[in-house]
């Protein structure tokens, strides 16, 4: 067992159940608080409890287990890391001998601490400005090596390449080993972030150059440090798009009939700017790259017998999918979820293969 995955899910029921009582045993089912808490499943109305599963070779259940609905995902990664290497010893590892991967639910300090002795592989998230840090400087530095090679891809889902670089990163005090990833599938949500700071930066110049335009001038030279003084502004407001201005003549031509020569006289002449947005093409296209990276945080080894490379950093925390198809099989309303009261009628697919009626609710 090289690599024990976790991962946890909440599963939502229908019912009231009643609240624990404050004597039960910790442990009991009846100590099993289904409340309401963050939904996986995007069911904020309905109750839920937590199902937790570590899993070794990707998805072959080792421990598992329900703590209470509104259960924080870095409390119950604590308490399974205080007593993994207790577990583990009754398989013959000692810390050291296996790498536990779980998602970016793990990287507080607390957790951290709890690790030990043990290797993990997890997820770290962009709260911590390490993580920006290191992804931006991953981006300008570069090279990139190569990622494993991308699994068949499907209809529904286009496999991804990967492109991988490492640097270092310090939580807590403690140095860690930082793995970008940069995925040509992106992030969706950080690409959303990225398209509206684009749009933001777009509107804000855009109306700084047009309350520019308005403004007339008495000599060219007020207008040209005008214009530099804008180009200046944006660059500051509007930090992904430049105003490109230029300085033209408005002349406005005394009143009456133009002699017969056709030369109109002159009344005043002013001075106005034109100009046009540009985006920053450079430093755009280092954003959309940095949008498509995430960082994998490890304390494995690059030398010895648990030694990992950047690549099987990543290869390792990629097969969190295992655990996932296991979550889906628990949760499949076929299976576990009709042990919980959901409506007192009979589930409508349940007797969508049978050649009798469905039973009538108090069947």
């Amino acid at each position: 067992m090289r690599h024990l995955h976790f991962l946890a899910t909440s599963v939502s029921v229908w019912g009231e159940y009643a609240a624990r009582e404050q004597d039960d045993e910790p442990g009991s089912p009846e100590a099993l608080r289904v409340t309401f808490g963050y939904s996986k499943d995007l069911r904020p109305d309905l109750k839920q409890l937590l199902l937790q599963m570590l899993c070794a070779g990707r998805n072959i259940p080792v421990l598992g287990g329900c703590v209470d609905g509104n259960a924080s995902d870095k409390t119950v990664n604590n308490a399974v890391l205080t007593s993994l290497s207790k577990h583990m010893a009754r398989y013959g590892l000692a810390e050291g001998a296996f790498v536990y991967v779980a998602d970016a639910a793990m990287v507080t300090g607390g957790n951290l601490a709890a690790v030990g002795g043990s290797l993990f592989i997890t997820r770290l998230p962009f709260t911590y400005a390490e993580a920006e840090r290191v992804v931006s400087e991953a981006v300008q530095e570069g090279p990139w090596t190569a990622g494993p090679p991308p699994a068949p891809s499907s209809a529904a889902r286009k496999a991804a390449t990967y492109r991988l670089r490492e640097k270092a990163v310090i939580i807590d005090e403690r140095s860690y080993r930082a793995v970008v990833v940069h995925s040509d599938a992106g992030d969706k949500r950080r690409q959303k972030k990225l398209d509206r700071m684009l749009t933001a930066s777009r509107e804000q110049a855009g109306e700084a150059l047009k309350a520019a335009g308005k403004v007339e001038y008495f000599c060219r030279a007020d207008a040209e440090a005008a214009a530099a003084k804008l180009a200046g502004e944006a660059a500051r407001s509007a930090p992904y798009h430049a105003c490109e201005c230029a300085v033209k003549e408005r002349l406005t031509y005394a009143r009456g009939r133009p002699p017969k020569n056709g030369e109109r006289r002159v009344a005043k002449t002013r001075y106005v700017l034109e100009g046009r947005l540009v985006e920053r093409a450079e430093e755009v296209e280092r954003l959309r790259q940095a949008a498509g990276c995430f960082v994998l945080l490890t304390n494995v080894p690059t030398e010895g017998e648990m030694a990992h490379t950047s690549c099987e950093v990543l290869s390792a925390y990629k097969e969190q999918h295992g655990i996932e198809r296991n979550f889906a099989f628990l949760k499949d309303p076929l299976i576990v979820n009709d042990l919980f009261l959901k409506r007192p009628e009979p589930h409508p697919r349940r007797w969508a293969s049978s050649f009798s009626p469905p039973c009538s609710p108090g069947t």
